[in-house]
């Protein structure tokens, strides 16, 4: 009987094959290394980029809002100085028609006041003061005083003469006596006159400081015998309200 002999066959690597699968394992291995490579620098190129555009447009979309605010900020300030002014027009014609109003109450008391001069038939005939009055200048804050004389059915024949005041107060605690050529500027103690039916005489009065007044003497002195001197003696509170009729 015959053995069997089992005849391991064992086959031997060819070198050169193994050191070519080697080497084209690692140029496998470093070639997808520097794909992996690239491939994450351009990722990271493009996100980069894609960030540079992004941060970009919000840039512009900043500078849009900007200019877009300094433009409401503009239309609010012209806005706010226009109403400013529109304000400042109203309270400007508010002031007018106050001053407008105050006029024309002052021309109807003239007319009224003119009006009794025309018309002297219930009056003595002869030299009268028909009116002393002391107002204050709304704009400049001074004392004016108005002295009205008038001539009743005296005809065509002319009035003179020369009309003088003085203020009487307390200064200081003492009772002085202020002649018209004190108490108005470049001014005499006598003021002349001379008119057919009336005249008005009127000035700026200049009171010292700490003078209280009191009232005020009127003296009237005419040039001819036919007409009777006359001195009238006003309380400074009435005189300052109204007119003396």
């Amino acid at each position: 009987m015959k053995k069997n002999t089992a005849f391991l066959i064992k086959k031997q690597r060819n070198p050169k094959v193994v050191r070519a699968l080697f080497v084209a394992g690692c140029l496998f291995i470093v070639a997808l290394a520097s794909a992996i490579y690239l491939f994450g620098q351009w990722r990271a190129g493009y996100l980069s980029t894609n960030y540079q555009v992004t941060f970009k447009e919000l840039n512009a979309d900043i500078d849009k809002l900007t200019v877009e605010r300094n433009d409401y900020l503009n239309q609010n300030a012209d806005l706010k100085a226009a109403l400013d002014i529109e304000q400042a027009v109203v309270s400007d014609i508010k002031e007018r028609v106050q001053e407008i109003s105050a006029e024309n109450n002052e021309l109807k008391e003239e007319l009224a006041f003119y009006t009794s001069l025309l018309d002297p038939a219930q009056q003595k005939p002869g030299l009268h003061i028909k009116q002393m009055l002391v107002s204050t200048n709304q704009f400049t804050g001074a004392l004016q005083y108005r002295l009205v004389l008038a001539q009743v059915r005296g005809g065509d024949r002319f009035v003179s003469g020369t009309v003088s005041f003085e203020v009487k107060g307390e200064q200081d605690g003492d009772i002085v006596t202020l002649p018209m050529g004190q108490v108005v500027k470049n001014q005499a103690d006598k003021e002349s006159f001379k008119f057919k039916y009336f005249q008005a005489i009127e000035g700026e009065l200049n009171l010292p400081v700490n003078f209280v007044p009191s009232d005020v003497r009127v003296q009237v002195s005419p040039k001819s015998r036919k007409f009777e001197s006359i001195t009238k003696v006003y309380a400074w509170n009435a005189i300052t309200l109204r007119g003396d009729n």
